[in-house]
């Protein structure tokens, strides 16, 4: 699941990769996969050849 989204301000976020709360996940042997209770996928559990990249917030824009 890729969730896009803004910060307080509304300036826009990049998508990340988190873990849809629909579903429980298993590994290829059928062993309950521990999700981050914030359900973002940590790069380590990305999948294999998914390109990484650390995001910035953006800068808070002042308010009026």
């Amino acid at each position: 699941m890729r969730k896009s989204t803004a910060t307080g301000d509304g300036a826009r976020v990049a998508a990340i990769l988190m873990f849809s709360p629909d579903y429980d996940f298993y590994d290829e042997t059928g062993v309950p996969i521990v999700t981050p209770d914030d359900r973002v996928v940590p790069s380590e559990m990305a999948p294999p050849g998914m390109p990484i990249r650390i995001l910035e917030l953006p800068k808070r824009r002042a308010l009026r």
